[in-house]
């Protein structure tokens, strides 16, 4: 919503370049003020520096320091200390992991082509350019303030699936409109940005809930990787014909969005900390209702390893 501000005052791209890069500045302390996550800590053998930022956290929650209520027991901390090396081994030979890994990084591939298509092409649209850049970062702005609601009272698969489906919809209907009025193509491109917007916001929580702490960084950094290659898909398709590109587009969105149906659902379930317990997490098709899996008993997590085989 500041950009369109910046732009309307600052014509020259050489200062206007210089002004949106000094913004970057400002996320400099985060080095100083964001603590690393003491479970990661935990699972990496750095249990003195997990101690202090859970008692840190504690003390600004009024609590008791329980280091057990973070990190759980000692028999998962031994299971979660197999080596980088082997866990990306298990991750690329584990068809269910493997799997999970695809299907969100196709995920994150896609909606980054979608958000900036629709990002790029804001000033095609009728209507003044910095007006319209203007609604459409105050329409990503309330997105994001919706989806915290929409994660933390409707989970996230579910959620995903119904606004990414939405949004392949008004993608692909949106040049169309505005063969009536124009402006209902603007209006519609808004309401995309507006479901991507929380979908993006719902992959990057979903995501790392669905692989084990050591691999959490990694599962996530590669499918972030993945957004790039639609980055990079998108500057072919961006100065095409819009009345073909953007019924395929908007077709292979609601195509690569049904696989995630098979993912399974995180919301209120605590993070599995080893292969075993990601492995555990109940797959399955769209449900309604708040039905959660009750958290699993640590004997029962053992029983399943001795009984299952790790490798699929």
């Amino acid at each position: 919503m500041i950009f369109p501000l910046f732009a309307y005052y600052i014509r020259d791209w050489r200062w206007f370049y210089w002004v949106g890069g000094a913004c970057g500045v400002i996320y400099i302390p985060y080095i100083w003020l964001i603590d690393e996550s003491p479970r990661w800590l935990y699972s990496a053998g750095k249990r003195e520096e997990a101690e202090k930022i859970i008692e840190k956290i504690s003390k600004i929650n009024g609590e008791e320091s329980n280091l057990q209520e973070y990190v759980g027991d000692e028999s998962k901390e031994q299971r979660s200390k197999t080596s980088w090396v082997t866990q990306i081994r298990i991750l690329f030979t584990n068809r269910t992991l493997l799997l999970r890994l695809l299907i969100m990084g196709s995920a994150w591939c896609m909606l980054t082509v979608s958000y900036y298509g629709i990002a790029m092409t804001t000033n095609d649209l009728s209507g003044d350019r910095f007006m319209n850049c203007f609604i459409s970062g105050a329409s990503e702005t309330i997105s994001y303030f919706l989806s915290y609601l929409v994660v933390e009272y409707f989970g996230r698969r579910n959620p995903y699936i119904v606004c990414t489906m939405l949004a392949s919809v008004t993608i692909a209907v949106a040049p169309f409109v505005g063969l009536w009025n124009t402006y209902f193509t603007t209006f519609m491109t808004f309401v995309a940005k507006f479901f991507i917007s929380i979908s993006f916001y719902i992959v990057y929580v979903m995501t790392p809930e669905m692989f084990p702490t050591q691999l959490r960084h990694t599962t996530t950094a590669l499918d972030s990787g993945l957004a790039r290659v639609g980055g990079i898909i998108v500057s072919f398709i961006l100065y095409k014909d819009k009345f073909v590109t953007a019924p395929i587009v908007g077709a292979i969105i609601f195509i690569l969005t049904l696989p995630v149906l098979t993912m399974p659902k995180t919301h209120n379930i605590p993070l599995p900390e080893t292969i075993e317990e990601a492995l555990a997490l109940d797959n399955g098709w769209m449900s309604c209702g708040k039905k959660q899996r009750k958290k699993r008993d640590p004997q029962q997590i053992e029983d399943t390893e001795m009984s299952a085989p790790l490798y699929m």
